[in-house]
């Protein structure tokens, strides 16, 4: 049962994989050269 203080309950785990969908979906934004977010990558040529 669910406790009325508790709308939405985020678990640990959640929060992980949002920030790791994240760095990904950046990663490859960055490698196709639509960002510069991240120096170590190398853009790809056009």
């Amino acid at each position: 049962m669910v406790s009325a203080g508790y709308v939405f309950i985020f678990d640990f785990g959640d929060a992980v994989a949002v920030m790791v969908f994240v760095f990904l979906v950046l990663l490859i934004t960055d490698i196709l050269g639509l960002t510069n977010v991240y120096p170590f990558v190398r853009h790809l040529q056009r």
